[in-house]
């Protein structure tokens, strides 16, 4: 079985968070290598999944040419994270980035406007199929009665 992007990403932060005892202040020194060899990856693509990794927000300090320690336990605002604290249900939508939320939001809401418009006409399409259907059922029994 392939691992995919997420199965890497998420099997490197695992691993970093392991190397950490619970009182400890910081993690044992994981080398990039290690992580390389047990993930069958390149040490440069190990390099770009903790870039990312501390993009997202996870503690994790890089020691040129030792290794990564995972520092800190942090909550990082996920899908589940945000679900799980929730009193009602509710649509939520974890973005890595978005250049403007009002933008990200009138785009939401055009989209929105768009597959309702859309909707509406399927709905008025087959309403006209349905009355065109019923009008020719009614002239076709017109005329056949008419032909007895």
């Amino acid at each position: 079985m392939k691992k995919t992007n997420e199965m890497i990403y998420n099997n490197i932060l695992q691993k970093l968070k392991a190397s950490k005892k619970p009182n400890e202040l910081e993690g044992k020194m994981i080398s990039g290598e290690e992580i390389a060899k047990e993930e069958k990856i390149t040490r440069s693509y190990v390099s770009k999944v903790i870039a990312k990794l501390i993009e997202k927000g996870y503690d994790i300090k890089r020691v040129n040419r030792m290794g990564y320690i995972y520092q800190n336990d942090m909550k990082v605002l996920n899908e589940e994270y945000i679900k799980s604290h929730l009193t009602s249900q509710r649509n939520v939508q974890v973005l890595d980035s978005v250049d403007s939320t009002n933008n990200y939001l009138k785009k939401m809401k055009k989209n929105e406007k768009n597959d309702m418009k859309q909707k509406y006409d399927e709905l008025e399409k087959l309403y006209q199929e349905k009355l065109y259907n019923k009008i020719y059922r009614k002239i076709k029994s017109t005329i056949n009665r008419k032909r007895k």
